[in-house]
């Protein structure tokens, strides 16, 4: 073991060390005391044994998360098998086992998948949180199963929360029952009814953009009010968006800009300036003009100039449409692909 302190003092500095051997292990700012971002380039044998015989709880989860950019055959397989040792071992520190359920999800290995599924029974619940949504990248019937279970039994609404997203994710419209359940189930600060809000956003069909709709009205909760707000406007300017849809995105929203409540308010101006509607900035500007809240004022101010900008370069309405189109098309792929592998089964 070899210790080595420098200063630092210019943009750009080399240091060469001399060293009798190739070290197994480089371990640059071990206990994340240097307020500064930064990144370092390692080989793949190096953060697999960083993240087994890193000396901070800081080193290992930054081989966790470095892990997840070996996506090559063979090294995403060896990257996997040390993430799934990592996220086994119940002795290590919860932030470290995070790290590695989410680089397995961004991995995608196929054995990865009975691994997540395992740590939803773990005693930590955010090790359960982390494995619920790392699964969203996986498809199968045991994960089907295994995340509609952690909805309806996991006692942390942050695991089922995670669960009831990516059951969206990974079942579509198929998930609507579950996603009702979530709009119904009471937890602290609304989450899960939240997290079927978003799931409703990914499910984006009419029904599921309707029962958004319904969730901005008054007397459901401010949080999840909010969240329906700016989902609204996100599923207006989404692949599946029609004229009709945009108009009653807009509406409903320059409507909510007179909530009582101020974080719906303030969802609203978010909500329209993600709808992309030019069409919405005669309403923000009378806010941008009469408001009070300073906050809400300025967010208005900066969505009138991003609807602007959209409304003055007509080449961006063509562009917008052009990746609309796209969109839709490689949705329309995926299906036929999922299809075709349900054919072979």
């Amino acid at each position: 073991f070899f210790h080595f302190q420098t200063t630092f003092d210019l943009a750009k500095q080399e240091v060469t060390l001399q060293l009798k051997s190739e070290p197994l292990m480089i371990e640059f700012d071990r206990d994340a005391s240097i307020l500064a971002e930064w990144t370092i380039e390692k080989h793949l044998d190096e953060w697999t044994y960083q993240l087994k015989h890193g000396k901070s709880v800081h080193s290992r989860r930054r081989a966790a998360q470095n892990l997840k950019k070996f996506k090559r055959k063979n090294d995403k397989i060896k990257a996997a098998r040390a993430l799934e040792a990592s996220l086994d071992n119940t002795k290590e520190f919860y932030w470290v086992r995070q790290s590695s359920a989410g680089s397995l999800g961004e991995l995608k290995a196929t054995k990865s998948a009975a691994v997540l599924i395992r740590n939803l029974r773990d005693k930590n619940s955010r090790v359960r949180t982390s494995s619920a949504s790392a699964l969203g990248n996986f498809k199968g019937k045991k994960v089907y199963r295994a995340l509609a279970h952690t909805f309806e039994k996991d006692d942390s609404y942050y695991a089922a929360a995670a669960a009831v997203r990516s059951y969206s994710k990974v079942r579509g419209k198929a998930a609507m029952d579950l996603v009702d359940d979530a709009l119904d189930r009471k937890s602290h600060y609304n989450r899960i009814r939240r997290a079927g809000i978003w799931a409703l956003e990914e499910i984006d069909t009419d029904k599921a953009f309707d029962r958004v709709m319904k969730e901005t009205a008054w007397g459901n909760p401010d949080e999840s009010r909010s969240s329906a707000a700016t989902a609204l406007g996100r599923m207006g300017s989404g692949s599946n968006t029609t004229a009709d849809r945009v108009d009653d995105a807009r509406r409903r929203l320059i409507v909510l800009l007179d909530d009582p409540r101020f974080w719906v308010r303030i969802a609203a101006v978010k909500g329209l300036k993600a709808l992309n509607d030019p069409k919405a900035i005669p309403a923000l500007k009378k806010v941008v003009e009469t408001g009070i809240v300073r906050r809400i004022v300025r967010t208005s101010r900066a969505a009138v100039n991003h609807l602007q900008k959209i409304k003055d370069s007509p080449s961006d309405k063509n562009l917008k449409k052009d990746i609309t189109d796209l969109k839709r098309s490689t949705r329309e792929l995926k299906t036929r692909i999922d299809q075709l592998e349900k054919a072979k089964k």
